[in-house]
C-alpha cells in the first residue's frame, strides 16, 4: 500500500526529544512516498526557520537524504501548481494552509491510500476524502 509521509512527520523523526520520535521514524521507513516540498519545509524548519531548530544546513541536508533513500519523491508541475492554487479559496486554504494543500496534491499525484502528518485536523480539513492520520493518535 502506498503511504506518504508529510514535512511534520519527517522533521518529528529526525529531532530527538520529540515526543513521537521513534514513531515517526518508523512511519519514514514503512513509507513510499512524500513530496519534494516535504524536503524544503524540513530543511527550513531544521536550520532556524520560523520556529526552526538551529541544525547547520548541511547537516540538515545530508540528515533529510539519510532518512529519506526509499522515498519516492512528488513534485506538482507548474500547471498543476497553478490549478491547486486556483482551487484554495473552494478547499478553504489560505495563508500557510497553501503548503499543505500542496502537500495533499502531492499525496494524490502519487496515488498514496494512506497520509501520515501531525497536523491532523488540518489536513482533514482539506481533504475529507482522504485518509489521513496522525501517530498522535495512532
Amino acid at each position: 500500500m502506498k503511504t506518504f509521509v508529510d514535512s511534520s512527520i519527517l522533521i518529528e523523526a529526525l529531532v530527538a526529544g520529540q515526543p513521537h520520535q521513534l514513531r515517526c521514524a518508523e512511519l519514514v521507513a514503512e513509507a513510499t512516498d512524500t513530496a519534494t516540498h516535504c524536503l524544503a519545509e524540513s530543511f527550513n524548519r531544521l536550520t532556524g526557520g520560523r520556529l526552526g531548530f538551529r541544525v547547520r544546513p548541511a547537516e540538515a541536508a545530508k540528515m533529510l537524504r539519510q532518512l529519506t533513500p526509499g522515498l519516492t519523491l512528488t513534485s506538482l508541475s507548474g500547471p498543476q501548481m497553478l490549478a491547486c492554487l486556483d482551487s484554495a479559496h473552494r478547499r478553504g486554504a489560505r495563508g500557510g494552509a497553501i503548503y499543505d494543500l500542496l502537500i495533499l496534491e502531492a499525496a494524490r499525484l502519487a496515488k498514496a491510500k494512506m497520509i501520515w502528518t501531525l497536523n491532523l485536523s488540518g489536513f482533514r480539513a482539506l481533504a475529507p476524502d482522504l485518509d489521513v492520520r496522525s501517530p498522535a493518535q495512532s
